[in-house]
């Protein structure tokens, strides 16, 4: 019977799958929210994740099954969650008849997708962030990656956050004024601005909701906004210094080196042009990439290779 490959990026915000043949043809697509443990319970990620593969494999003959599995997690830093989610995907795995899987932090096909340099770096500044990168010489080496609470800086979480909190400075007086304060009582419909703490702690916001948040970062930015700009700065500043350490780490600082690009900050325009002239400036032989295709394509070119 004809084989298939699938190819899965399971992010903070959705997941995304491919299935296709054995010469990387794409013949189903699915998409379906988060498969992150560390944003939803185990029973919701499950969930989620058959919904996006059952997409997936609607066009392909009945009982297809399938040669490689390649799947990008984000939230799999450890060797012990990396066992976590193999464990928890293992049956839907072997209902489905796949002969080889391969597991990876999401930091892994998205590289992929971007160059196959043995120098080559990846930031992901997305829901989240972080940065890994490797050498010829076998080395690897990561900053960030360990979730909400203890990093992520520059993502877009770590922007709508200080959004918020800039938002709040502003109405109390701490801060100056701010069009992000209009603007989160515009996005919440709040009838007085100190209705907002019951929106965000009754029930808690998630991080995937905080991290929606930073859209109103960019539209003050947009209208000259200082409060907004300061965060966006920082957030700039904390993505090229995750940068800067992974490259020393692997004494690529003044090698030629890849570094791919990819996460929803980047379409924030004023992110992502001060990010790019930042990056530049921390090695004269650094390759700036920008996939035009999501990091799932990544998880594909690596089913293929195998």
């Amino acid at each position: 019977m004809k084989k298939f490959l699938l190819a899965i990026d399971g992010g903070a915000t959705k997941t995304q799958v491919l299935a296709a043949d054995l010469q990387g043809q794409v013949l189903g697509q699915g998409e379906a929210g988060s498969t992150n443990l560390a944003v939803l319970n185990e029973h919701q990620v499950q969930l989620n994740l058959r919904q996006a593969i059952d997409q997936a494999i609607k066009p392909l003959p009945w009982q297809a099954k399938f040669k490689t599995l390649v799947m990008g997690l984000a939230g799999v830093d450890s060797p012990a969650e990396l066992t976590q989610a193999k464990n928890l995907f293992a049956q839907l795995f072997k209902n489905l008849e796949v002969e080889t899987v391969r597991l990876e932090n999401d930091t892994a096909i998205a590289l992929a997708s971007g160059t196959d340099k043995a120098d080559a770096l990846v930031l992901i500044a997305g829901t989240g962030s972080n940065c890994i990168g490797h050498n010829a010489q076998g080395q690897r080496a990561k900053t960030g990656g360990m979730d909400y609470l203890l990093t992520d800086e520059g993502s877009a979480y770590a922007v709508g956050r200080a959004g918020l909190r800039a938002a709040v400075r502003s109405f109390d007086g701490r801060g100056a004024k701010s069009l992000l304060q209009e603007l989160v009582k515009e996005y919440f419909d709040l009838d007085t601005f100190v209705d907002l703490k019951k929106e965000v702690y009754q029930p808690p916001l998630s991080k995937t909701q905080i991290a929606s948040l930073s859209v109103l970062v960019s539209q003050a930015v947009a209208q000259g906004d200082q409060a907004a700009q300061e965060i966006i700065d920082e957030a700039v500043q904390e993505l090229v210094l995750m940068v800067k350490v992974v490259m020393t780490k692997l004494d690529l600082a003044t090698k030629p080196v890849d570094l791919v690009l990819v996460g929803g900050m980047l379409k924030q325009t004023y992110l992502r042009q001060q990010l790019l002239t930042k990056l530049q400036l921390l090695n004269d032989h650094l390759k700036i990439i920008v996939p035009t295709k999501p990091p799932v394509y990544g998880a594909l070119k690596l089913a293929l290779k195998s």
